[in-house]
């Protein structure tokens, strides 16, 4: 119910004249607005009280840690359990997720919550909090690019760890959390230009090879999709080699006879850098055919120490065997 504005205003001359009781008359019991004060204390009290206890690891993570010498706090970091419950869980993401303490320097704190969060990505019930907590680490674009970066990888190493330990066909709470994991490496792979893009398509292809090893399907991860996304990033060469090695070397993986032609052009190449040659040399060595050998050995008569090697194997790869007399 309203109270009448003749009343109001009246409260309002009496606070003016005792100069500040204010506060003091909106909290106060038996006064105006003391009710709902009382009880908005009163249940802030309650949650604190009811607040499930952190575990005594978490606990002296998040409270004593950012104080702590960076070894000190890195050895405390090996005793994170991997039964870890949510609200345990919460209290180190909102830990990785702020401001780095200012006890360590940038790429200390890089460090320290690396090892966190790859703690959190192995827990035996796995936590879609973890999973939109690495998101939102990955995506903002405010933060340093070493905990973006880290905050993918972990990304990819929670999805290769629920494809490797979950149940085939896996519990729906397990899918829906890969499903997420898996739209935000596509994310990352849309935009060839940033730096974490060759990360992504090494990512997505390290979940195949690991459904490969239980002879499994990822559900909406095609490999032949995954090499249509490559081979393009691949073959552009106004893109960062960071992003075209991934992606070459992905395709040649999954035998791709466009990722053979790609190699073949950078072996003739004299002006393809040191790692091109390198990873061409292997995409043959796995996919090419004995008509890649002349290629191969006209590019060894003139390779450096760096690609030699790299040139040797594919062609010990694709030589006949030696048959004895």
């Amino acid at each position: 119910m309203k109270r009448p504005r003749t009343a109001i205003l009246a409260a309002t001359a009496a606070v003016l004249v005792a100069g500040g009781l204010g506060l003091w008359w909106s909290w106060h019991p038996g006064k105006a607005g003391s009710a709902s004060g009382s009880q908005t204390l009163e249940t802030e009290n309650l949650k604190l009280e009811t607040r499930p206890p952190l575990h005594p690891a978490v606990a002296r993570i998040v409270g004593e840690g950012p104080a702590m010498p960076y070894l000190r706090f890195f050895h405390l970091l090996k005793e994170i359990p991997t039964d870890l419950a949510e609200h345990d869980i919460a209290a180190l993401l909102d830990l990785v997720s702020g401001p780095a303490p200012e006890a360590f320097r940038e790429t200390e704190w890089g460090s320290l919550a690396n090892d966190i969060e790859e703690a959190l990505t192995v827990q035996t019930r796995p936590s879609a909090t973890v999973a939109r907590g690495l998101r939102d680490i990955y995506r903002d674009e405010s933060r340093p690019r070493i905990q973006r970066d880290y905050a993918l990888q972990h990304i990819g190493g929670f999805a290769i760890f629920l494809v490797r330990t979950r149940d085939d066909p896996m519990p729906e709470a397990s899918r829906e959390i890969l499903d997420s994991l898996l739209a935000d490496l596509r994310h990352a792979a849309s935009d060839p230009s940033k730096p974490w893009a060759g990360t992504s398509l090494n990512l997505l292809d390290g979940i195949l090879r690991a459904a490969e090893s239980r002879s499994i399907v990822v559900r909406d991860l095609d490999p032949a999709a995954l090499v249509a996304l490559a081979l393009p990033i691949a073959g552009n060469p106004s893109l960062p080699l960071n992003a075209r090695l991934p992606a070459l070397q992905l395709a040649g993986r999954h035998r791709s006879p466009e990722a053979a032609a790609l190699a073949r052009s950078f072996l003739a190449d004299p002006a393809s850098p040191v790692m091109l040659v390198q990873c061409s040399a292997a995409v043959l060595g796995q996919g090419g055919s004995r008509n890649d050998l002349p290629l191969l050995e006209d590019a060894l008569a003139s390779a450096s120490r760096h690609t030699a090697p790299a040139l040797r194997e594919a062609i010990r790869s694709l030589s006949p065997p030696q048959t004895h007399p």
